[in-house]
């Protein structure tokens, strides 16, 4: 589908001169175009497809005076938003203007388009401008030249917000994914050494107990001195067996003390990434709107 200004021109003036035939075009040329504008608002099959066809009875009941003289393709877009903005108040009465783009837990229609949460990630970060556009292209489905002619603006403005956007929410959500890694690597670290040091702790108790159970043993017995000899031999290579193994884990210990620490400040660090990254996206977002009241 592409939206043709010269043929809407045309067919606009036709139906102000009364042609059926030409009412009769805009509304199979372009009724799939007025579905996905509603649709990336209202995100919803049934109630998009009663938009689209309340569009075309306005278009049809409309005096030759009201109709578009020039620019028909964006006359066609803000009708198609206002007769969506006006069902949403007639299914929700309490509804905010400024969060219509949001995506509700309810939208089922558009399960296989792009994920709730995801979406919403998206949409929340962006101002008016930008939300149009971003939901336009994901969820109406419309190319890059089919919303600069519908927004009025040009394709080089509309990629450039969609990219912007975008590109902004993708730094945002990954540094928040490393900042979750690194602290969930940091915690199994370091419940990992807790276990280890346990279990050193009790096998390093568990030799102790047999070292003097085996010395009051051989106290009692005064039999077989060679024997008794050996068994110390024994004894004394154990215990040194030990303690070389309590070193290696002290050094083994040290080492993960260190992982840990590099791990936890790797997860601070994308955590104030993280806020300072959000703070500038906030900023930036309050010094355009302010611009735009102006």
């Amino acid at each position: 589908m592409d939206i043709n200004k010269k043929e809407l021109h045309e067919l606009f003036q036709g139906i102000k001169q009364g042609s059926r035939t030409a009412f009769e075009v805009l509304y199979k040329r372009y009724k799939q175009l007025v579905y996905k504008i509603a649709f990336s608002i209202i995100k919803n099959k049934e109630n998009s497809e009663d938009i689209m066809q309340n569009v075309f009875t306005k278009i049809f009941e409309l005096p030759e005076i009201k109709l578009p003289e020039n620019k028909e393709a964006s006359w066609l877009y803000t009708v198609t938003k206002n007769e969506t903005i006006t069902k949403l108040r007639k299914l929700k009465e309490d509804i905010d203007i400024d969060s219509i783009y949001n995506m509700t837990t309810d939208c089922k229609d558009i399960e296989n388009i792009i994920d709730n949460d995801k979406y919403n990630r998206i949409i929340n970060k962006l101002d008016e401008k930008e939300q149009e556009i971003v939901s336009l292209k994901i969820l109406g489905q419309l190319s890059f030249k089919e919303i600069s002619k519908l927004m009025d603006i040009p394709i080089g403005t509309v990629q450039w917000h969609y990219y912007k956007a975008i590109d902004c929410i993708k730094i945002l959500i990954g540094n928040i994914s490393m900042f979750i890694i690194t602290t969930v690597l940091y915690l199994k670290n370091k419940l990992t050494n807790k276990v280890e040091m346990s279990q050193a702790i009790e096998e390093s108790n568990v030799i102790q107990e047999d070292s003097k159970e085996e010395e009051k043993t051989s106290q009692d017995s005064t039999e077989n001195s060679e024997q008794l000899e050996n068994e110390s031999i024994e004894k004394v290579e154990e215990n040194t067996q030990t303690s070389e193994t309590i070193e290696i884990e002290t050094i083994n210990t040290s080492l993960n003390n260190i992982e840990n620490k590099i791990l936890l400040g790797s997860s601070t660090l994308f955590l104030i990434l993280t806020i300072i990254f959000s703070i500038i996206c906030i900023k930036y977002q309050q010094n355009k709107k302010k611009k735009t009241s102006k």
